[in-house]
Formats: structure tokens, C-alpha cells, sequence
């Protein structure tokens, strides 16, 4: 019996820790700030995206033409090792914690290709067309930067090796660099290329914000913005939030 009633509390425990991760991921929120060519973070964003994306296609280029084994995929891991053993001058040309994101990112897009492959040569009915390789990357690519690679200071945000110059983000609160797990609001920070300019996305936890008191996300007093009823136009809106243009 013993046994018995071990696997009913394992199963228990497993669907407890479940439903504690979906309430977890209901408080994961997203703040996006506009980063134009006239912002003062733009060349580094741009800069930063032009590395990810050599990092991603030459990740992609080692895992189908393994030199090590020609007759093995190669792992995204030994990609990575791969690049920092001999393609040092393009890994450090950013700060380790925003290239080492870069290789995982691009080892998933091949992982999901060779699962749906998988099952599209099991069960081609379950698709519309067959799986098609993840593509090189011939613009900017997205920037996943993880906590060990920014801190904030008073909502202002900092990166690693001021790569990126500051970033004034809506929120009041400081996070170290790496921080521990129950110290971290900002889980990461992605940069991802929107036509002539960057959109920063700050994923974090709101309801460590809330009840922490650190921050909110109604009321900034250090922020302005007018209205203006029209006649012509219905309303006029401008505020002083950097990136955010007027609207008719």
C-alpha cells in the first residue's frame, strides 16, 4: 500500500505545483516602449540586433553542418561552445549574457522543426503543408536579454557593458544585476525590430509590483499628457513619454 499512497501524494504535489504555475502566468504582463531612430537607445538596439542575428544564422549554419560530425546534428549547446572556441571576435562583440541567449533561441526554432517533422511524416493529414526549416535571418533579428544582463535603478533601466545607453521605463523600482529568483519583477527584455524602429518589451511580474508597493502601473506623477476636444477631429492627445507621438 505503501507505494500506493507514495504516487498519490507525488500526483498531488505535481498538480499543486501546476496550478500554482497557472496563477503564476495570469500576473505575467508585458510594457512596450517605441524605440524610433531619434531615441537615444536606438543605434544600440539596432547594433545589438545585428549581432543576434550572425549569432542565430551561423548557430543555424553548425547545427545542419556539424564539423565535428557531418553525420550528427549539431546540439544548440555545442554550437555555443563551438562559436566561443572559434568565432570569438563575433561571441564578444556583445556582452555574454545577450549572446548566450542567442544560441538557445535558435536551437528551439530547430527543436520544434524536427518535432513537427516528426509527426508530419506520421501523420501528414494533421497539417496543411509540410514543416519548412527555420529561415536565416537577412534583417535585424530579435534580442532576448535575460536578468543577468540588465538592472534597474529607480525604473530606470540599465544593461550590461552600456551597450545600450539608459532607458526611462514606467515603473519605481530596482532590480540588481542576476537577481534571485524571488527578488525578480523584470523577468526579461526583448528588443524586436518593427519596420524603421525597435519595440521594448519589459516582461515582468505584476503582482510582485502590486504587493511589493514598488511600482504602478495606473499613476505616474512624473509623467504629463493633454487632451484637447476637436471640432473637426474628435480628440487630441500628446503626453511626454519619449517614443509616443500625438494623436488625432
Amino acid at each position: 500500500c505503501k507505494p500506493r499512497y507514495i504516487l498519490l501524494a507525488l500526483r498531488l504535489m505535481i498538480s499543486n505545483i501546476y496550478i500554482m504555475i497557472k496563477e503564476i502566468s495570469k500576473h505575467i504582463r508585458t510594457q512596450q516602449i517605441v524605440v524610433r531612430k531619434d531615441h537615444s537607445a536606438f543605434r544600440g538596439a539596432n547594433y545589438c540586433a545585428q549581432i543576434v542575428r550572425r549569432i542565430k544564422n551561423a548557430t543555424s549554419y553548425l547545427i545542419l553542418h556539424n564539423p565535428v560530425d557531418n553525420k550528427k546534428i549539431m546540439s544548440h549547446s555545442d554550437a555555443d561552445n563551438w562559436l566561443k572556441k572559434n568565432n570569438s571576435d563575433l561571441y564578444t562583440k556583445l556582452p555574454s549574457a545577450i549572446a548566450q541567449r542567442s544560441t538557445p533561441i535558435s536551437g528551439q526554432e530547430w527543436t520544434s522543426f524536427f518535432k513537427a517533422l516528426r509527426v508530419f511524416q506520421k501523420s501528414p493529414s494533421k497539417f496543411k503543408a509540410k514543416p519548412k526549416k527555420p529561415r536565416y535571418v537577412n534583417s535585424a533579428a530579435t534580442v532576448y536579454i535575460g536578468r543577468n544582463g540588465f538592472k534597474l535603478e529607480n525604473g530606470t533601466l540599465f544593461f550590461a557593458n552600456h551597450i545600450i545607453p539608459p532607458i526611462k521605463t514606467q515603473f519605481n523600482f530596482s532590480q540588481n544585476w542576476n537577481a534571485k529568483s524571488i527578488d525578480t519583477i523584470v523577468r526579461e527584455i526583448r528588443l524586436v525590430p518593427k519596420g524603421n524602429c525597435f519595440v521594448l518589451e519589459i516582461i515582468y511580474d505584476e503582482s510582485k509590483v502590486e504587493k511589493e508597493g514598488r511600482g504602478c502601473l495606473l499613476l505616474d506623477k512624473s509623467r504629463k499628457a493633454g487632451i484637447d476636444l476637436g471640432i473637426n477631429n474628435l480628440i487630441a492627445i500628446a503626453t511626454d513619454q519619449q517614443g509616443v507621438r500625438p494623436v488625432l
